[in-house]
């Protein structure tokens, strides 16, 4: 089995971010290696780091599976992607710190792909994740 391609991106984190809330929006999404367009069925249970979202803060947000599947159910899984945007927030009083993987707190906006039958929209917000699909802040 080989190893998975790196996916590199431009990342650009929004204006209006704070240490509860940020938009990151992550535009030409490609192979590190060879520049090749990245495909949904790629993009599944990808993760990325920012060190930065407003401020000393740090954000770690990853596509949950629950997330992943209603992806799977919303498009063909071969269709390129152009743009990602989560929305990411935090729950309680915490701030976004490196440590946290926000899961439940992702809202995916994907938009790209060739072709009528690709993905437009894609969205999934926090209440819509299982508790049991939630990590302990305890």
């Amino acid at each position: 089995m080989s190893a998975p391609k790196k996916i590199i991106f431009d990342a650009t984190i929004g204006e209006d971010s704070t240490p509860f809330f940020g938009t990151i929006t992550l535009k030409n999404i490609r192979h590190a290696d060879d520049d090749a367009p990245v495909t949904v069925r790629e993009y599944l249970g990808v993760r990325f780091q920012l060190p930065e979202l407003k401020g000393d803060v740090a954000v770690q947000a990853i596509l949950h599976p629950f997330q992943a599947t209603k992806l799977e159910a919303a498009t063909k899984t071969e269709c390129e992607l152009s743009t990602v945007t989560a929305k990411v927030r935090t729950e309680g009083p915490h701030t976004f710190g490196a440590n946290d993987a926000l899961v439940w707190n992702v809202n995916t906006d994907l938009t790209g792909g060739r072709g009528e039958d690709c993905l437009k929209e894609f969205e999934v917000w926090a209440d819509e994740v299982p508790e049991e699909g939630r990590e302990s802040k305890e």
